[in-house]
């Protein structure tokens, strides 16, 4: 490496990364220097902080000095990675950059000042937690922690490492020790031509989860709404109705709080409504049920109200979040990158179809222009009118 005639260090690297769009943040900025001669044999030293996947990105962000223009390009198909463990962490022992060891040894007064002081100290937010000790036992503690911090490090190899990589754009291979990365294939992002309704875009990495792809936001409004319908569920079956099944627990829900959703007056709150309509229609001033004849005209007013489509309820709108869909569609569109038409079936029976969310997902990833045979299985073509 100390022969070839264009070398960039980190600071530099991000810098030019940056101004093509590629904002990495710390804990991906793990290239330390990339040096070449045509720039078509990429020669550099990755640091390895005891994080795979940080480690590998930084290998591939390596490929973007290949490009002979001046375009985001993100590495798109990979034909196969393979990993000798034993050989790459056998290297990364071997490159442990040994300056690094007194950052090691604060890191660990920091993770001890903030887990573990709090505790011993008497500052912990919970005083169950909190054990007074003296200065000896104190000190004891703090070495003992040391250590198993210590162990945790050599045992996981989290630790600061200096590994030298090669990448060849003609074989499109790239290679560290313990790892070879083959047929990497890179495609630039489009930009967008029409300059007009511009929007600021942000992009995150979500995992494929259904646990974590609703927002947290968005999870505690659906958590709440879920609450107030089944106490309101609840309160049907005790005015008399006991073929209603609630088989559930739910929590007491206040007078106010159930005001405060009839005030709203959310258009996703269907459910809700169709609970309060019930229990302010069926039932007399003395809390009685009514008649048999007045209960089914009220029951009749829902069944025939647009205002009472569940379809439009904010538990069954959930499907339609994009994380969730992406989970699915983001999977499939990125194992078939290369054929020239992609053939979607969507069976619905509710009148929520969900094909705009799925081709505006599939459009993003439109790299090769395909087309999209798109077949709906439906209930009724009237909900299918603005398809």
């Amino acid at each position: 490496m100390a022969s070839t005639q264009y070398s960039l260090d980190r600071k530099d690297i991000y810098k030019d990364l940056g101004v093509l769009g590629l904002d990495y943040g710390p804990h991906f900025q793990r290239l330390r220097r990339i040096q070449t001669n045509d720039f078509r044999d990429i020669y550099g030293i990755n640091e390895w902080d005891g994080n795979f996947v940080t480690y590998l990105d930084a290998m591939l962000q390596s490929i973007a000095f290949t490009i002979p223009f001046r375009k985001i390009m993100i590495p798109m198909m990979i034909r196969a990675i393979r990993v000798d463990p034993r050989v790459f962490f056998e290297n990364v022992h071997r490159n442990r950059n040994v300056e690094q060891k007194h950052i090691e040894a604060m890191d660990v007064e920091q993770s001890f000042a903030a887990n573990v002081a709090p505790v011993i100290g008497g500052e912990a937010v919970d005083p169950a937690l909190v054990m007074k000790m003296d200065a000896k036992t104190l000190n004891d503690v703090k070495q003992i922690y040391g250590e198993e911090m210590t162990k945790k490090r050599e045992r996981f190899s989290v630790f600061s490492a200096d590994m030298p990589f090669h990448f060849n754009a003609k074989s499109k291979r790239l290679v560290a020790h313990g790892i070879e990365v083959e047929d990497v294939i890179g495609f630039p992002i489009p930009r967008r031509t029409d300059g007009t309704d511009l929007v600021l875009d942000t992009y995150q990495f979500f995992p494929n989860e259904d646990l974590e792809a609703v927002d947290p936001i968005d999870k505690r409004v659906a958590n709440e709404y879920i609450e107030v319908c089944k106490a309101m569920a609840a309160k049907i079956k005790q005015i008399g109705y006991k073929d209603i099944k609630c088989d559930f627990n739910y929590q007491n829900i206040s007078d106010d709080v159930i005001q405060e959703y009839r005030t709203t007056n959310n258009e996703n709150h269907v459910l809700f409504r169709i609970f309060d309509k019930i229990l302010t229609e069926v039932v007399d001033e003395n809390k009685n049920s009514k008649n048999s004849k007045e209960v089914m005209k009220v029951l009749k007013d829902i069944e025939s109200g647009a205002e009472y489509d569940l379809n439009k309820d904010l538990i069954n709108q959930i499907q339609k979040n994009e994380h969730m869909i992406r989970t699915m569609v983001d999977i499939v569109c990125e194992n078939f990158v290369s054929i020239k038409e992609m053939k979607v079936t969507e069976i619905n029976l509710s009148s929520g179809v969900l094909a705009k969310e799925v081709d505006h997902i599939m459009s993003l990833f439109r790299i090769i222009p395909y087309d999209v045979d798109y077949k709906l299985v439906v209930k009724s073509k009237q909900h299918c009118i603005d398809m």
